[in-house]
C-alpha cells in the first residue's frame, strides 16, 4: 500500500464509523 492508499482507507473507515455513530 502507498501512503495515498492508507490515507484513502483511513478516510473511508472514518466515514463508516461516523455513519455508525462510533466516535
Amino acid at each position: 500500500l502507498t501512503r495515498a492508499d492508507v490515507k484513502a482507507i483511513t478516510a473511508y473507515v472514518r466515514e463508516l464509523q461516523r455513519h455508525n455513530g462510533i466516535n
